[in-house]
C-alpha cells in the first residue's frame, strides 16, 4: 500500500490568525508549550 500525505494548501488568513493565537496565549498555554518543548523557563 502507498499512503501519500495530502498536502493542505496555503492560505495567508491562517498565517495571520496563528500569530494572533501565538501572541494572545495564556499562561496555562505558556507552560505546557514549554513543558512540551523541554524547556526550563516557561516565561512566567
Amino acid at each position: 500500500m502507498n499512503k501519500r500525505r495530502r498536502i493542505i494548501p496555503y492560505n495567508p488568513k491562517l498565517k495571520e490568525f496563528a500569530g494572533q493565537l501565538r501572541n494572545k496565549s495564556t499562561k496555562s498555554e505558556i507552560y505546557l508549550w514549554g513543558h512540551l518543548k523541554g524547556k526550563a523557563n516557561y516565561g512566567i
